[in-house]
């Protein structure tokens, strides 16, 4: 049994493989469950069969012996193709909300100050971590929008939890994976969900290019909504590569050298992707 992460456990066998959610876990369950079942009847997405469902809140899905994805441009190629299939008109009227999304910008605020006193109350004398969160408290709009948040012609159908790690290769194609946290979501957090993912330094050209595809696949303009809520996105994304030091990880107190290599390595991430050039100065 391998552990994935604090509420998950992979069991692995030759042709198969059970995803184990903890009790705390079942609307997790559900919605992954959910996903699968809505898009089981098309063939063109390529995503991990499932086999059955267990009475143990788990899933059992068919193994595939997965390799990494080397090539960027191959990943957006296949995240296109993955949003085109999963984004017809027919299936937001169905699926339900992800599990972050967000109804209005208040929300956000309340999410993101949340996680920012979670990290202050664990990490009160670290002189580094406070000057970056100060940092992005300060790049967070002063007012919350009166722009209407939830409009359905911003909502897509997003994995949520997405990036380069829930996907891997073989045979030459791309398999999406884990939609624990999947439904309809908000345009700029799918946008802010790729480009500022922790585990990939995405090229600026690359994602330019598939956020042009996305936007004439939408037919809508997103630059304003865009310069409105990228802000409170990119906060968000970095405050999650910032969690390690949140007082609520089991982590935030540990002297284990690994663990202050890795804190390091994340503060280092974080005042990166603080100075990353925003997606509205990439598409202006």
């Amino acid at each position: 049994m391998q552990k994935i992460n604090n509420n998950n456990f992979f069991i692995k066998r030759k042709t198969y493989f059970i995803k184990k959610y903890s009790k705390d876990r079942k609307k997790s369950f559900e919605r992954e469950l959910y996903f699968y079942n809505f898009f089981k009847y098309n063939q063109n997405i390529l995503i991990p069969k499932l086999l059955k469902k267990n009475k143990n809140i788990s899933i059992t899905f068919q193994y595939y012996p997965l390799k990494k994805i080397k090539s960027q441009k191959e990943y957006f190629r296949a995240l296109f193709n993955f949003f085109c299939q999963t984004n017809h008109n027919s299936n937001k009227r169905y699926l339900k909300a992800s599990k972050e999304m967000h109804t209005s910008t208040k929300k956000i605020r309340e999410n993101i100050n949340s996680r920012i006193l979670d990290i202050k109350e664990g990490q009160k004398n670290d002189i580094k971590l406070n000057i970056i969160i100060n940092k992005l408290v300060k790049i967070l709009p002063k007012k919350n929008s009166l722009k209407k948040f939830n409009s359905k012609k911003f909502q897509i159908i997003s994995q949520s939890d997405i990036g380069i790690h829930n996907a891997g290769l073989i045979k030459k194609k791309i398999l999406f994976f884990d939609f624990e946290y999947s439904g309809r979501d908000h345009i700029v957090k799918f946008l802010c969900d790729i480009y500022y993912q922790p585990e990939l330094n995405v090229n600026r050209n690359i994602f330019k290019s598939f956020f042009k595809k996305v936007q004439k696949f939408i037919g809508i303009d997103l630059s304003s909504v865009i310069a409105t809520y990228e802000p409170f996105y990119k906060v968000k994304m970095i405050l999650i590569i910032l969690k390690i030091f949140n007082a609520k990880n089991n982590f935030y107190n540990s002297t284990n050298h690994k663990i202050l290599k890795i804190k390091k390595e994340r503060l280092k991430k974080a005042y990166m992707y603080f100075n990353k050039k925003s997606i509205i100065s990439l598409i202006k």
